[in-house]
């Protein structure tokens, strides 16, 4: 008796071979490839804002208490000071200033707004990108012990 045809074989048809790269798999590799790279570049800065958001938060939690916004903005500088800071020439800096930091009150509410920028350096090249972070914070006045 002879071997019984494969029904799932087509004539003329031949089939993939195995372990072979194919336009799929190198695509793939690439767009990974270009997440990680980009991540790499990208992942630091994004963790230092939200040491920043997280600032923001604690002076807004502590708005009640403290009636003054320009001591509220001293406490986020001081904050951000350590963390976001910029290194050029040789000079390392605190990337935010009092100019970057606005904070408005009314009967309710704290609104704190941080914006800063930040050059993000692409790894392995000399090419630099400016970053821009546009933060909002809007925190209730009303005494958190109540």
């Amino acid at each position: 008796m002879g071997a019984m045809p494969n029904p799932m074989h087509v004539p003329g048809r031949r089939p993939p071979d195995r372990g072979f790269v194919n336009v799929v798999t190198l695509v793939l590799i690439v767009v990974i490839g270009s997440v990680a790279y980009l991540g790499y570049a990208y992942l630091p800065h994004w963790m230092r804002n939200r040491d920043v958001i997280s600032a923001m938060r604690e002076a807004g939690y502590q708005a009640w208490r403290e009636g003054s916004n320009d001591a509220l903005q001293r406490m986020i500088l001081s904050r951000t000071d350590r963390i976001v800071r910029v290194a050029e020439d040789g000079e390392d800096w605190p990337a935010i200033e009092g100019s970057d930091v606005s904070v408005e009150r009314d009967r309710s509410f704290v609104y704190i707004d941080v914006s800063y920028e930040v050059p993000m350096r692409y790894p392995w090249t000399s090419k630099v990108r400016t970053l821009r972070f546009d933060n909002h914070v809007k925190t209730d006045l009303e005494v958190p012990t109540k």
